[in-house]
């Protein structure tokens, strides 16, 4: 009975810590009095979190990718079109720009997902690239230039309330509600069945196969997901920005996204969480100083590589280690003393 009473603690203080999370996160803008820098940096921390669990989902399945911003692209590109060209409401485009960069990518994953390694990530970084070059060649699409004045979400209707988007703290709950719904399903599917199976496909795809797997069904799945979320962050993006040029997409966003999977980690969707976090604040820190940013990343991944393999999320665990193996030494030090 006594594991039984333990497990039950271990979920109760998690669920009081998730809840304690949710009230504060919830409060943000009271508590730091709607301060638009403030309010900024979490906006974009929601969007790189979205973007990096989807690319998460990816690589569960062993695939490297250094085209995810592409993706992202389109569910941008297709959002900001069906608002501006079709009349659609924003509210409308969003789930369909998800759809779009969804169907996509299972029309390009068919083919490309039995590539491995690094030529599966030379395709998709190629891919990556004719998506930037159409939308920059292409007027209908705003070419190099870029779309200018792209419209805020329509206003909403919420407790008796109209909600508009002439401010920050709109995009802010927005931003909440979509990394809640993203980091829900990510978890769910981490735990489920299909994650299970997308693991087993990235520790050994032939042996995944040979006890019946279909493996080429699971990559294009999880694949199709990610990128639906990938469309999702990209429609979101434009609409906050209010202006969209192919330069946001460009390979060094993919890379962003990979760093920041590398350096949370890929054990858990926990980990993306805390590599967009960390990779974030230290854009913020070094603004102004970009020549500088590639140089530190190299640190920091370097670092972390060497240190801590499974990346951030794994620190706790890290420390704990740590203190067992240096209580360790020192016993054995007084014993020989």
């Amino acid at each position: 009975m006594l594991p039984v009473k333990s497990n039950n603690k271990g979920r109760l203080a998690k669920s009081i810590s998730l809840a304690t999370l949710i009230i504060l996160l919830v409060l943000v803008p009271s508590i730091v009095g709607q301060d638009p820098y403030i309010l900024h940096i979490f906006i974009m921390l929601g969007i790189n979190i979205i973007l990096t669990l989807s690319l998460w989902l990816v690589l569960t399945t062993g695939q490297f990718t250094l085209g995810h911003a592409g993706f992202m692209a389109i569910g941008a590109y297709a959002s900001v079109l069906l608002v501006m060209r079709a009349g659609l409401s924003f509210w409308l485009a969003l789930p369909i720009a998800g759809v779009m960069s969804a169907i996509i990518a299972v029309m390009v994953g068919y083919p490309i997902l039995r590539i491995k390694g690094l030529y599966f990530a030379l395709v998709t970084f190629c891919f990556s690239q004719v998506v930037v070059l159409v939308i920059s060649n292409w007027s209908f699409l705003g070419g190099a230039i870029g779309i200018f004045n792209i419209p805020h979400p329509n206003p909403v209707r919420f407790l008796g309330v109209t909600v508009d988007f002439l401010s920050k703290v709109p995009y802010y709950y927005l931003i909440l509600v979509m990394v809640f719904i993203a980091m829900l399903v990510m978890t769910r599917l981490h735990v489920s069945r299909f994650g299970r199976i997308f693991t087993s496909i990235a520790e050994n795809d032939s042996l995944a196969e040979s006890i019946g797997i279909n493996v080429t069904r699971h990559k294009v799945l999880a694949f199709a997901i990610g990128c639906f979320f990938a469309g999702l962050g990209g429609s979101i993006y434009a609409h906050y920005f209010s202006y969209l040029d192919p330069g946001m997409f460009g390979v060094w966003k993919s890379i962003e996204l990979v760093l920041a999977v590398v350096i949370g980690g890929v054990i858990s969707p926990v980990g993306p969480v805390i590599g967009a976090a960390f990779l974030t604040v230290l854009s913020e820190i070094l603004r102004g100083t970009e020549e500088f940013g590639p140089l530190l990343l190299a640190i920091v991944l370097f670092v972390v590589v060497f240190t801590l393999p499974r990346g951030l999320s794994s620190l706790p665990e890290q420390v704990r280690a740590w203190i067992v193996q240096f209580s360790k030494k020192r016993s054995e030090h007084h014993g020989i003393t």
